[in-house]
This record gives C-alpha cells, structure tokens and sequence, in this order.
C-alpha cells in the first residue's frame, strides 16, 4: 500500500532548533524555518489556500503553561511572510491551538486564552480574587482586521463543566492570579460548516460544541459523561483535540477528532486514537464509524495534542502529540507510513503533523555550494543544496580555475536529498552549480564559490587581522605614470552625475539614470550589473561608487568588443572621458542599453563619519552601504538583475557573502580586479572615475576662482599653476598645496578628508595650526585638535584590531 502524494509539515519545540519543517515521505528534509519565522515557538504549520494559490500558514507566539499568546501568519511559496492575522476588540493575542482560513483566505478562525476575576469560593480560593480562563475565538477579515464573529467561553458553557480543577493538573492553572488562571475550558479547535455554524472543541470539558454563527447559542453538545445531547453507542472519548466538520446535512452531520483518552492524570482508553463519528440528530445518537490507532505494539496514549486529517484519497494523517510522531493510515485503517522524530514521549514535542502536496521554487534564494578539496593535487568534494526548493530533479556541477576562466562542465547528479554531493575527476579553483528541473529547465544557478584547501586562503576562515587605525592611512602612488592617470584634465567631461551645488556644499548624495531604452521595453530582460569605485585612496575630493547594467546577452559584445571598456586605471583620462561622453549620448548604442548608477560620498561625510564621537563609521561601512544602496535603487525601479559583479581591494569571500544575505535572489561574485575580468565592472568604473574627475575639478575651480589673488606668508601665491594634482598625498602638487593652504583655524574645506594621516599630522604638526588653550584639567594636557572628534585618545603605539573594527565597535567580520 502506497502513501498518498505530498510532503510533511511539522513544527517540532523543545527541540535544539524549534520551527517549521518540510520532509518527504523518505524522511529528507525539504525546507529547514528554524530561523524564518521569529523567535517564538511555531505551532499547526500546514499549506492553506490564499489569493487563489498554496501559501503556508503557521502560527508564532510565547509558550505558557498550555496556550500561547502570539501572531497567526502567511507564507508565500517563496517562504516570505505576506500577511499576519492577529485577534482584535481588546482580547488577547491569538492562541496558538487553532488558526484557520476560510474562503480562500478572505477570513480566518482563531483562538485566544484570556484572564477574568471570578469568584472560586466554590474552588475553595477564598484567600483573594480568584481568576478563570476562559477560552474565545474570533472570525477576522484578514485584510482589514475586523471582528466578523466573536465567541467567548464563559457567556455560554459553566465552569462546572470542567472536568480538571484549579491547581490538578500541568496545564489547569491554580486561579491565585491573572497569571496563573483556572483553565476550566481549554479552546483547542474551531471549525466552521457549510451552514455558516462552528464546532468547538474543549479539552477541559471534555467535550464538542456546536455554536449557532448567528446568536452564539450552544446547538448541540457532544460529550461521553457529562451533558451530551447524544448518546454516544459505541465509544467515549476524553481530553480530544482537533474536531473537524466532514459533511452535513438536515439529519446527520460527520465530525473527526483526535481522542487522546488521557490527559495524564486521567485516562478514558489505553489508546489515543483518530476517531471519525456520526450524529443523527434526529435520533440523538452519535456513532463510532472509524477508530484508527498508532501502528505500534500497544499503539500510543498522547496526553496532549495531536490531529487527524482526512486525506484527499479518504485515508488519513495522524500527529500523535506528546509523542515525536505522525503516521498515515489507507481508507481501510492500515498503516502505510510511521516515523518519530524524537525517543519518548514528552521530550520532542509537535502539536499538529499534516501531508500535503507543495510546490516551490523559492525566487528569493538560491542553492547554496560547498567545495572542498585536501590539496591542489586532490579531486573536489562538492556538496550543494536549496533550502525549500521541491522542483530539483538534477544538479549540474561547473569548475573553473580562475573566476575570469570559461567554466565547464563537470558532470550531474540527481538530486539525493536536502545535500547531494557530487566529486569530480580534478581539482577546480572555482566553482557552482545549476539547479535543473525534471525537463531540464534550468531553474537557478548557484554563487560562484572557491574550493576550501588546505593550500589557499580562499575558505571562509577571516584571514589574520592586520594593523589599521581609523585615521586612513594614505594610499601611495607608485609612479608618475600613476599620478597622470589619476590626475583630472582640465576638459575633462562633466557628466549629469555632477551636481556642484552639493559638491561644494560638501554633501553626499546619488545619481541614477532613466532605465535604457532596450530595458524599459521589456523589464523582464535578464541583466547583469557591475560595480566599482574611483578615490578611495586620496586626500582630497570624494569617494564614488558606481554601477552600470545591461542586458546579459551583450554584456561583452557591446562593452568589450565594440567599445573596448577595460579597467579605468589603464585608460588615459582622455579615453575615460570619452566612454563616458558616448554613454551619456542619446543616440548611441550605449545609451540604449546601458543603465548607470553613482553615490558621490564626499569628503567632509567621509572624514565626519570616521571621525564621529560615537563610533567610528569607518570607510570600509561606508563604502559598504553606498553599493547596498545603489544596488537596491535599481532593483526598486524594477529592474530584473540575474548576475552582480563587484570589485574588491580586500578578502573577496566575505564581502560576497554579505552582498548575498542582502540580496539572495541574484548572483553575486566579488573579486579582486574585477575590472579587469568583467566588462560590466570596468564600465561601471569608468562611470566612477570620470565622475570623481569632474567633481575634483569642481571643487578646483570654485577654490581657484575664491582665491586667486591669495599669498601666502612667504609672499607667493597659494594657488600653483598646475592647481592641486591628483588628490593623493604622494602627488607633490597635493602635499605642497596641503601644506601651503592650512587655514591656521579650520585647516581646509570640504574637499579634504580631515581623517586622512596626511591632514592629521599636518593640523597637529608644530604652529601648523592656531593654538588653542582649551578649559579642560591637567590631566587632559596633550589632546591633540582630532582628539576632540573620537571617543577615546589611543596611544601613539597602540594597533587597532582590525577586523574588531571594520565595521565599527563589535563586529568581527571583515567584508573587504
């Protein structure tokens, strides 16, 4: 006898990772949520139907003794929450015994546990006030939170209906406090008929309520020993959870529930058991018509939760509760499937277990890829998986040596459950993975990732903190060649990312161009996107980031081939302006494809970052934020980027990863001279570098202009003909001019980077600078002037740990 279709769906607790899961019948798991639905304790995970499609529904809360107060939610098909549903008119957040939609989602059942002052003389609580539970439960809009139907315990059923008493039990409260309430009813489900009534169930009572949806009056009540409108002919039952409607009509209604015939203080059978029943209510009988117990010797005795769930095929599905269990069961009772998932009863624990049919290929993510390999001489060990993905039918494994090689094919694998491993016939430097579907439809590609060996520094292990300090330390240039590449032409072209109004004003601030022309006609174009930086290194000027993106099908067509971009530190300015002028131009082939991007962070924000009193925003964040952000400015106007390539000056890997928790739906690869490897990178510093150039030169202009007619002491005039280089300290047009035009006050404008060594030692150097007598104690004689801008005066010798501040005070993982 073969199991019916579909998965599992659990959400164990007291477990070492509490949350939802997804298995197959083989016992692979499917989709790990440990960690994507909160911190709280997940209960009655299921698919439901929302909007016309399967969506997941689960429920997250704070665990009491036997209830929880939290929030009921809505998963897509790509695991993201797109709507919570939570009770309204005062009552207490949702309970997490029973959440349910109805008409397609349009509404949906919950319940909820909240505390009422009684008195309980008769419960012998004399000493003060005494306190009740009373169990209630809700129909909300689920768009707009209103109460459609309301029901509360303590209106209709009396508390001397409980069959567990103030203080018996685990779970019955002993009613001295709001806190600590008599649970006398104990809500644990709610289902709605076709009729427009619903059945409650109540595990305290020990019995099933039928409640008119239009006065709230009890129509009928189904109990084995207290006041049943029914005789019960052929069974009992006691403590029951999870009673659902099957069928109605005039005469008969069909209801299921899981007995657990004990509450583990009492016991009504030997055995818990799926039970489905039949009600004349003419007759006033209800009859056992299936009893289906646990395919063990003795089968199992749940002393709390568990379900039943009539599959599709009439067979069904069972969660045995306290028991790390679930079994499913043919039409005619035979077990076709048992699992545990925990040794015992009490220790692992799941209140509801389901099958059911799931289809997702998550868009939000993708499969994710360890290689390993002993040494360079050694095969790789690939291991690939994709948390949530049911639509894997093959892994194809690809390898290269450098990320800038043609990767090739490695060979497949069938997909063998949650990791499938797959080893080559060589050692690969460099590789990923393609998801494939059962018809081969490529479904998504992995990250490129390197090989961990025992040969390289390409593993995710941090490399060895080096020394830095948060005042930069300048980046030296390495010949004069090097100061004429980086040195700004007096022509040189100003692009539409040049606002001088913010330049001069010292401010920071973004530029995005309108979407190409070939993009905007069809915003499904697959596209790649280059980022890359000018100016991180000198003293003066701002920093840029920049990005450009085109279709992915000429990518190195249109850059390479025909318009020869490379990286813009081996093109003269004059060529760099020239790229820049074509892509800029209406009617070029540039223009029509490609999309460009730049965050200008000028020097003043920079050096106020770094330098600021509570904490340092070093560059390494800043610069970190300025790619986040220009990356999401594009992705917001709906641009569909498949593949991300981005320069770096430091480690690639962890950078990567970073980028790849941001953005987990795209394909991301950082490397060093990126530029060089891929065309979208060196266009996209081109676009940085010219717009650096002009801002430079904007800046120059404004100063030359202010003073031209300026000299300094020594009688000759402060501005230099060839006006103040390249911006780095090792230009000696730079330095001269740092030195000659120190204001002996505010030192320089905001075109200097104040957190720059250069500068520092420069405003600190001997009568440099006007001397200030601050009002400050002896003991704080020798702060220097950018001692008033940090939190703390560091040694001269000290080493700040680099990796401790990479990111700020507290964060250990360098990205860079």
């Amino acid at each position: 006898m073969l199991t019916i279709k579909g998965y599992i769906f659990i959400a164990p607790y007291q477990v070492t990772q509490n949350g939802p899961y997804i298995y197959d019948k083989f016992g692979n798991l499917i989709w790990d949520g440990s960690s994507a639905a909160g911190p709280g304790i997940a209960h009655d995970f299921k698919v439901c139907q929302y909007k016309g499609s399967d969506h997941l529904c689960l429920y997250i809360g704070n665990q009491q003794e036997g209830y929880a107060h939290g929030v009921a939610l809505i998963l897509d098909s790509n695991y993201r929450v797109v709507q919570s549903v939570q009770t309204g008119n005062n009552v207490r957040a949702s309970d997490m015994h029973d959440f349910q939609l109805l008409n397609d989602g349009q509404s949906a059942l919950l319940t909820a546990y909240q505390s009422v002052p009684a008195d309980l003389s008769n419960r012998n609580i004399t000493g003060g006030q005494g306190w009740i539970l009373e169990g209630v439960f809700q129909e909300v809009n689920v768009t707009d939170g209103s109460i459609i139907f309301e029901w509360m315990s303590l209106n209709h059923v009396d508390p001397s209906a409980s069959y567990v008493a103030p203080n018996t039990t685990d779970t019955s409260g002993n009613g001295l406090s709001a806190s600590t309430a008599w649970d006398y009813f104990h809500i644990n489900s709610v289902d709605k008929s076709p009729s427009g009534n619903y059945l409650v169930s109540a595990r305290h009572t020990s019995s099933i309520y039928y409640v008119n949806g239009t006065d709230r009056s009890t129509i009928w009540t189904l109990s084995a020993g207290g006041a049943s409108t029914f005789a019960c002919t052929n069974f009992n039952f006691s403590f029951q959870h999870d009673a659902r409607i099957i069928s109605e009509n005039d005469t008969t209604t069909v209801i299921s529930m899981f007995d657990n015939a004990s509450n583990g203080y009492n016991i009504s059978s030997s055995q818990s058991s799926g039970k489905i029943i039949t009600i004349d209510t003419n007759a006033k009988t209800a009859t056992l018509m299936s009893h289906t117990t646990a395919p063990v010797p003795n089968g199992l005795l749940s002393s709390s939760q568990g379900n039943s769930q009539l599959l599709s095929n009439g067979g069904i599905f069972l969660g045995w509760g306290s028991w790390a269990s679930f079994s499913e069961h043919s039409p005619n009772g035979t077990a076709v499937f048992f699992a545990d998932f925990g040794k015992g009863q009490g220790f692992a624990m799941n209140y509801r277990a389901f099958s059911y049919q799931w289809i997702s290929t998550p868009a939000n993510t993708k499969p994710d890829v360890y290689s390993y390999a002993k040494t360079t001489n050694d095969w790789n060990a690939l291991y690939v998986s994709w948390n949530g993905a049911t639509t894997v039918k093959t892994w194809r494994f690809y390898g290269a040596q450098n990320v800038g090689d043609t990767f090739e094919v490695l060979g497949n694998a069938t997909w063998a459950g949650f990791e499938t491993m797959f080893r080559p016939s060589a050692f690969y430097m460099w590789t990923f993975v393609e998801a494939l579907a059962s018809d081969g439809t490529s479904l998504r590609n992995s990250s490129l990732t390197p090989t961990n060996n025992n040969n390289n520094n390409n593993t995710a292990k941090l490399s060895p903190p080096h020394p830095t300090y948060e005042t930069v330390m300048d980046e030296q240039m390495e010949d004069a060649a090097d100061v004429a590449q980086e040195t700004p032409r007096d022509d040189v072209f100003m692009p539409p990312s040049i606002d001088k109004a913010k330049i001069l004003a010292g401010r920071s601030y973004s530029h995005f161009t309108p979407i190409p022309s070939t993009i905007a006609a069809d915003m499904s174009t697959e596209c790649v996107l280059g980022v890359d930086e000018a100016g991180r290194g000198p003293v003066l000027g701002p920093m840029v980031y920049a990005l450009l993106y085109l279709p992915l099908p000429a990518h190195r067509s249109l850059l390479a081939t025909t318009h020869h971009f490379d990286d813009s530190k081996v093109l003269t300015p004059t060529v760099r302006s020239s790229l820049m002028r074509t892509l800029c131009t209406a009617s070029t082939d540039l223009h029509a494809a490609c999309g460009w991007a730049t965050a200008v962070m000028s020097a003043r924000d920079i050096a106020a970052g770094q330098l600021r009193a509570t904490g340092s925003y070093n560059l390494n964040a800043q610069a970190m934020d300025a790619t986040v952000a220009l990356i999401q400015g594009v992705l917001d106007r709906g641009v569909n980027v498949t593949e991300i390539y981005v320069d770096t000056v430091g480690p690639p890997l962890s950078y990567q990863r970073r980028l790849e928790r941001v953005f987990p739906a795209v394909r991301i690869t950082v490397a060093k001279k990126a530029d060089s490897l891929f065309p979208c990178v060196s266009a996209a510093s081109v676009c940085a570098k010219v717009t650096r150039d002009a801002a430079l030169e904007v800046c120059w202009e404004s100063y030359a202009t202010i003073h031209a007619s300026d000299h300094g002491s020594d009688g000759k005039p402060t501005i230099a003909a060839n006006g103040w280089g390249s911006g780095y300290p090792s230009d000696a047009r730079c330095s001269t001019w740092l030195k000659r035009n120190i204001d002996p006050v505010f030192g320089w404008g905001n075109e200097c980077r104040f957190s720059w060594s250069t500068a520092k030692e420069l405003l600190e150097a001997k009568n440099a600078a006007l001397k200030v007598e601050w009002p400050v104690e002896d003991e704080d004689d020798g702060l220097k002037v950018t001692d008033f801008f940090t939190t703390e005066a560091a040694e001269p010798e000290e080493q700040v740990d680099e990796l401790a501040g990479w990111y700020g005070k507290g964060v250990s993982e360098m990205v860079f």
